[in-house]
């Protein structure tokens, strides 16, 4: 994270904060994001990170880049998690929970 900015590893994606204040942040070591750092890895991704430094954001963005090579999955069909990463270099740019009420990610 950039300032106001979230950008993927190879800088083809970024999403643009209105609020660039984060909530909270925190190391977080479940099996849920160790399992999705893992999944992009394999594809071609970063190298995985045991505790990686989560931002909690308001969802308000400004601007966008690269929505193009955005996608979004879940890990498992009944996830509460659904991700949002580069499909050029597998980052993940956002977390969005079910309990995050469209406020937060």
């Amino acid at each position: 994270m950039s300032g106001d900015t979230i950008q993927c590893g190879c800088g083809v994606c970024t999403l643009t904060l209105t609020d660039d204040k984060a909530i909270c942040h925190f190391e977080c070591g479940c099996n849920s994001c160790r399992q999705k750092i893992q999944y992009g890895q394999v594809r071609g991704g970063r190298t995985y990170v045991p505790l990686p430094t989560l931002f909690l954001m308001p969802s308000q963005l400004s601007d966008t880049q690269g929505i193009q090579h955005m996608r979004a999955f879940k890990l498992r069909e009944d996830g509460a998690f659904t991700q949002v990463y580069c499909s050029n270099c597998w980052s993940i740019i956002g977390v969005d929970h079910i309990g995050y009420y469209n406020k937060f990610f």
